[in-house]
Formats: structure tokens, sequence, C-alpha cells
């Protein structure tokens, strides 16, 4: 035999056989790598009991009437500050008047990340108008959830927030 002579290449059961494995190996390594990392990185249930919440539904829309009822206006503004953000929030009843007399307890709420939620404590200042310094304010969308109460009647805010990266210069 003389070296201008070569064997073709053959293809054998054993290189089916590596391919395949190669193939399928790859695919359920990166499976894999997914599913670990969709694991360690889902922030869980936005409610404690959403299937419970669901069962509450019909009582949820019958406080969202009785909230309409009252007539209040909200007009809520987020600021920049020297420590990082301001929340405003101005109520009215239904014939404009200022809501002074009013507690509010809220929470500003990261959609994606639970454990960035920050409790707000707000602080009358005048004419229906209540502030709450939030510190260090990721930039991103934030929902804020509030209730106002003046005694007698109660005022649910569930309002989705934008903080702009520009904002906090």
């Amino acid at each position: 035999m003389s070296a201008a002579t070569r064997k073709e290449f053959e293809l054998k059961g054993i290189h089916v056989l590596a391919a395949l494995l190669l193939f399928f190996g790859v695919t359920i390594g990166v499976n894999i790598a997914f599913a670990t990392f969709a694991i360690r990185s889902f922030p869980g249930e936005d409610r404690q009991s959403p299937y419970q919440q669901g069962l509450q539904y019909n009582e949820t829309l019958d406080a969202r009437r009785v909230q309409a009822a009252l007539g209040w206006r909200t007009d809520i503004r987020l600021t920049p500050a020297s420590d990082g953000a301001l929340l405003s929030v101005s109520f009215m009843d239904r014939t404009g008047q200022p809501l002074d007399q009013l507690i509010i307890d809220g929470v500003m709420r990261r959609p994606t990340a639970g454990k960035l939620d920050v409790p707000l404590h707000f602080v009358h200042s005048s004419n229906g108008l209540y502030k709450a310094s939030i510190p260090r304010l990721e930039h991103g969308v934030w929902n804020l959830r509030a209730t106002a109460r003046d005694g007698t009647n109660g005022y649910v805010i569930d309002e989705r927030l934008q903080w702009q990266p520009s904002q906090q210069r």
C-alpha cells in the first residue's frame, strides 16, 4: 500500500452513540442549569395565602365599591430627596376638601423581590398632604400599598410607581 492511499471515514455505531450522548448530555445539562437558576431566583408568592385571597374576591369587590362611594381622591408623587426619595400623598374628600386627620400605614413593595420591601412612616404635612421618606430606593417598578383611616372609613391605595435612575441624581 502506498502513502497516497487513505482510508475513507466510515460512520460506525460508536460514532452515532457518541453524538447522541453528547447531544442529550448538553441538552440535559442546560435544562438542569436553567431549572437550578429558576428555583434559586424565585422570590416566592406575592401574598401569603393566594388561594384564600381568591376565595375572598367578592369581598374585595364589595370593599372597592364602598371605597368608591366615599369619593376620596389621592394625588401621589415620588420625588428625589437628599437621602433617597420622598413619597407625597395628598388626600381630598368628594368636595375637594383636604383630609387632615388620617392615620396611614403603608409599604413600598418590589414586585420581583419581597426582601426589598420598604415599610413607610407617613407624617402629616399640611392640607391633606402626608409624606414618607424612603432611604435607598432602588430604580425600577414599585407597588405602593397603603391604608388610610379616619376613624370610621378606610381607603386602600394600591398603585404602581416607577422610580427612574435619573431621578436619583
